[in-house]
């Protein structure tokens, strides 16, 4: 498989090759084709064919491109197609461009981003340390900063975070870094609240179930952990809303023959899942008891978790 990401254009491609000599005859004629995209090198392999990378994964070839970063999970399709879109959302959905999907949102689309805060402000005490996952830049996090004693923002891309800064200027109880949420830097317990909201946890394209594992870590026992997706009814707002995202071109021509069931595919590569009630309930399945699915606004649907031992027991495996 040949897999090609160009920063400049956001856009990917995916190829499978039997053999390492297809391989490479495919990428030597890439390479003389392009200049845009730089290898680094990664996998068992080590192989580097001018600027591309081939590594081995079983029956398949895999090659890597990519400008400035290293994958560095699986060589699988799967974990490298999570990977490619994860650079989509750092690289060409951040900073002003990702303001822009939220400036052109039409009336019922702000109804359902207005109503997701109001639901997240309900839960947070004036005492509460909240850690918001995916802050891009800072939309929510002066609202949450006005009901917390702190807020930390964490994302993965740079550029949303030195837009936030600038947003932000003048609040003192709010903290920005750039964190993997899946491997964030904190130590267990540090928050009270803990928030991914506006289907963070299908856009951050991770694994869902380490997002949750890793959220729970970091929440005090007895906290509160906040999950949300788009609710089914939602639909055909949602389209409405990525129809306008696509003419404005912040994101790829919509793929309607692809598009159907919750999933909005875009011809530059670009993905759009949700998280429905049946899937929060198996990602939180040993959670029992201490998560509750709502659905608010008819366009939102929030996981909410209350960390206990039991969770913290189950995440962390039997003793050795």
């Amino acid at each position: 498989m040949h897999v090609q990401y160009d920063r400049d254009t956001g856009t990917s491609s995916v190829h499978e090759f039997q053999t390492r000599a297809e391989a490479e005859v495919h990428l030597k004629k890439a390479a003389k084709e392009s200049s845009n995209l730089v290898a680094r090198t990664i996998g068992p392999t080590h192989t580097k064919i001018r600027r591309r990378l081939i590594t081995g994964c079983g029956k398949s070839w895999f090659c890597y491109e990519d400008k400035t970063n290293m994958f560095s999970g699986s060589n699988d399709l799967r974990s490298v197609r999570m990977f490619l879109l994860s650079k989509y959302y750092s690289h060409k959905l951040s900073a002003m461009q990702l303001k822009r999907v939220y400036d052109i949102a039409p009336p019922r689309v702000r109804q359902y981003l207005d109503a997701e805060v109001s639901h997240v402000l309900k839960k947070i005490r004036p005492a509460d340390l909240v850690l918001e996952l995916g802050c891009g830049y800072g939309r929510i996090l002066p609202k949450l900063a006005e009901n917390a004693r702190w807020v930390a923002g964490i994302d993965i891309s740079a550029p949303s975070l030195e837009f936030a800064r600038d947003f932000l200027h003048g609040i003192s109880n709010i903290s920005l870094s750039r964190m993997d949420a899946v491997s964030l830097g904190y130590r267990d317990q540090t928050f009270d609240r803990v928030v991914c909201i506006q289907n963070g946890i299908s856009a951050f394209h991770v694994d869902q179930r380490a997002l949750i594992s890793e959220s729970i870590r970091v929440t005090r026992l007895g906290g509160l952990i906040l999950f949300s997706s788009y609710s089914n009814k939602f639909w055909r707002d949602r389209m409405k809303w990525f129809e306008l995202q696509s003419q404005a071109e912040l994101l790829g021509e919509i793929d309607y023959e692809k598009t159907k069931e919750g999933i909005i595919v875009c011809k530059d590569g670009f993905t759009a899942t949700t998280v429905g009630p049946h899937d929060f309930s198996r990602l939180t399945h040993d959670l029992i008891g201490d998560v509750q699915i709502t659905e608010v606004d008819e366009s939102s649907l929030f996981c909410e978790i209350v960390p206990n031992e039991r969770a913290r027991l189950t995440l962390a495996g039997p003793e050795v």
